[in-house]
């Protein structure tokens, strides 16, 4: 019995693998294999909870089943969990490779839970790493990360400046430590920790996740 399980576990986590690379490799793929998967319709209603976690199968990457749409309005999810559902949501965008979600997650990062606007930095990092430098640039979240750095969470501050420097805006960090009272000393350390290029790589989303 307990062969079994572990047979299903592998085979589970084998389909998972092959689901994401198959979106990796052509986005504008037909989406039909993960509408069985996960049980909607295109135009049907999204399941409680259907979307949540689906990244690993590549869900966020296939856009005629537009996801950021799908988060979009998962963001406002009054269920059950609801707080797991709105990370999971805010999560996910930051993997859909899609500049519209930059409008989705502008005004989560003012969102009144800092968990949530920290997951927000998290989600833009990763967005302005896909290949959408060009569009963070010219984006107000650019400007909204900036102001995050006098947020009163200590951990947005540094999720805010370690994307800044990731994303080439040490130039926007540089005056942080200045402004900083004598009493903030990990406020300080981190800033200068981020300056001199020392900051953590996102969590992977899956085995071929290079993003940072």
């Amino acid at each position: 019995m307990e062969s079994k399980v572990r047979e299903k576990i592998r085979s589970v986590e084998h389909a998972e693998l092959i689901s994401r690379v198959l979106a990796e490799r052509d986005p504008d793929r037909d989406p039909a294999y993960v509408e069985r998967m996960f049980r909607y319709g295109l135009d049907g209603e999204l399941e409680d909870g259907a979307v949540l976690g689906a990244e690993d199968w590549g869900f966020t990457r296939l856009r005629r089943l537009e996801p950021v749409k799908w988060y979009a309005d998962q963001l406002y999810y009054d269920g059950f969990a609801k707080s797991l559902m709105r990370l999971g949501a805010v999560f996910a965008l930051g993997d859909t490779a899609d500049p519209a979600a930059f409008d989705v997650l502008l005004p989560v990062l003012s969102d009144r839970k800092p968990r949530m606007r920290a997951t927000a930095v998290h989600a833009v990092r990763r967005l302005a790493r896909a290949g959408l430098d060009a569009e963070y640039r010219a984006h107000p979240v650019r400007q909204r990360l900036a102001e995050l750095l006098a947020d009163p969470h200590l951990n947005v501050r540094v999720e805010a400046a370690r994307a800044l420097c990731v994303l080439g805006d040490e130039a926007l960090v540089a005056d942080a430590p200045g402004k900083a009272s004598w009493w903030q000393r990990k406020w300080k350390r981190a800033l200068e920790t981020c300056l001199h290029g020392e900051i953590p790589s996102l969590p992977k989303i899956w085995a071929g996740d290079r993003n940072r």
